[in-house]
């Protein structure tokens, strides 16, 4: 089926280049994210619900609940190549009460060909990656333009943290947590509407030290975390949050994260809304047990991303470079969090630099700047 066809071959159908290992050593990533969502722009949304919710396993794992329809993400394998293949497709469902008291997540999840359903997982919904505690809980910057405001695309790399208990703060009667993450809001401080993609290191030691690493989707407050695949410790990520048109034409967020090392990527798409912060951060997430996370201590953390303002690029086989976050960051189009707790600077943030070259980006820099950890007291 077409489905299970690579992205080159579907390129070369539409009349464009197919990826070489050429391209490859340029970067996937760099039209991976909106070939992807031209294609599942186009499946049956429709239909892939009505299978969730006609299966067995929807039926057993919602017993008892009022079900609330939320997204769609999917998840594809690539390779050296830059073919990428669709694993799955995972219709994510509300579990609520009779009250309206949102329980669960249930995430019914269909084969590459998007005929059969292949199993139904629960996900707390209470993690998210943002709070109205900002400087007692992120760390790191958002940017603007005063001149051209729209922001339509951030773009952040990393190396996926690992994580260890401080001496400041215990990791055994509840979970100590690093997020980072990249993503674009409406309004300062991820207000209005925050789209946002990153990774968790999670630390439990409440017997013996046990590390959990996850890949994960939002749109805060509007829809929960969606946990979409696990990396590993030091894993290379890039994450890409960008505005794109549906299939209707309506221009509406994207959020996408890849692994690098692993060849695994997923995205999901939200209601429109438009945005003018970009925000690359850590973060002390809230977990299902606490609010926030207590803070693990971590090696240096170095970041580097892009931004693009105006109009969003349509053009699913190539986007020109945006700007690398040393640009508005020199020009002085920025808020930078500290996160202190107790009047102790929990990580220290450097200032923003010019960084590694863009693959394929016709001489683009990235910015850069890193997270390094000071002290957990307080958190």
């Amino acid at each position: 089926m077409v489905l299970l066809l690579s992205l080159s071959v579907l390129a070369l159908a539409n009349g464009h280049p197919a990826a070489t290992s050429a391209t490859a050593q340029n970067g996937c990533n760099s039209y991976l994210p909106r070939q992807e969502a031209s294609i599942t722009s186009r499946f049956n949304a429709t239909q892939e619900v009505n299978l969730a919710v006609s299966s067995p396993e929807y039926k057993s794992a919602s017993s008892g609940y009022l079900t609330k329809y939320s997204n769609i993400y999917y998840v594809w394998s690539f390779d050296a190549n830059c073919d990428s293949v669709l694993d799955s497709a995972n219709v994510v469902f509300l579990l609520q009460t009779l009250d309206g008291i949102t329980k669960a997540s249930l995430v019914v999840s269909l084969n590459p060909s998007l005929t059969q359903v292949t199993k139904a997982t629960l996900q707390n919904v209470l993690w998210s990656h943002s709070s109205t505690e900002q400087q007692s809980t992120w760390s790191g910057y958002e940017f603007y333009n005063t001149s051209t405001p729209l922001v339509n695309t951030a773009v952040m790399l990393w190396q996926v943290p690992y994580v260890s208990q401080s001496p400041q703060q215990s990791c055994t009667n509840e979970l100590c947590v690093l997020s980072a993450w990249v993503g674009i809001s409406a309004s300062a401080g991820g207000g209005g509407g925050l789209v946002q993609t990153g990774t968790d290191s999670i630390l439990n030691c409440a017997s013996g030290c046990q590390h959990t690493y996850e890949a994960w989707l939002e749109d805060y407050p509007n829809f929960p975390t969606d946990n979409c695949f696990s990396p590993n410790q030091s894993d290379q990520i890039y994450a890409d949050v960008y505005i794109y048109p549906d299939s209707n034409g309506n221009l509406i967020p994207y959020a996408y994260i890849a692994d690098n090392t692993i060849g695994k990527n997923c995205e999901t798409s939200y209601s429109a809304e438009s945005t003018y912060y970009g925000q690359f951060m850590v973060e002390r997430p809230c977990y299902p047990s606490g609010c926030p996370a207590g803070l693990p201590e971590f090696n240096t953390l170095t970041i580097q991303g892009e931004i693009f303002y105006g109009s969003p690029c349509t053009d699913p086989y190539y986007c020109p470079p945006g700007e690398g976050i040393y640009i508005p960051y020199n020009a002085g189009m920025y808020n930078e969090y500290e996160m202190v707790n107790g009047g102790t600077l929990n990580i220290a943030l450097s200032t923003v630099t010019q960084g590694s070259q863009v693959p394929g980006g016709g001489g683009a820099y990235y910015g850069q700047f890193t997270e390094t950890w000071k002290s957990s007291s307080g958190t």
